[in-house]
């Protein structure tokens, strides 16, 4: 039976198949916009040992990595997402 785990930090063999499924997933998109939608492997190694983050990690049956989505309430965590757009665009909640 598959399994889902959160963790707080991810490291070791899982990081390194962490980051290959992600770099997997995302590559191609990258090369279809004019912004950059991925993080570089720097950014996704904070992200994969920053507590802010909760990291969902999917395992097939044989205990394989089969998915991975993380999710943070801390905007400023995240590399990827302008601060100066919420705080514009939505200043009450940010």
């Amino acid at each position: 039976m598959s399994e889902i785990q959160v963790y707080d930090k991810v490291g070791g063999r899982l990081l390194e198949d962490a980051w290959s499924l992600y770099e997997s997933a995302f590559r191609e998109l990258n090369t279809m916009t004019v912004q950059r939608h991925m993080m570089t492997a720097e950014e996704f190694d904070q992200v994969m040992i920053d507590w802010r983050w909760s990291k969902f990690v999917a395992t097939d049956d044989a205990g394989n990595l089969a998915g991975l989505a993380t999710y943070t309430n801390h905007l400023e965590a995240h590399p990827l997402i302008s601060q100066d757009y919420f705080a514009t665009h939505h200043p009450r909640e940010f």
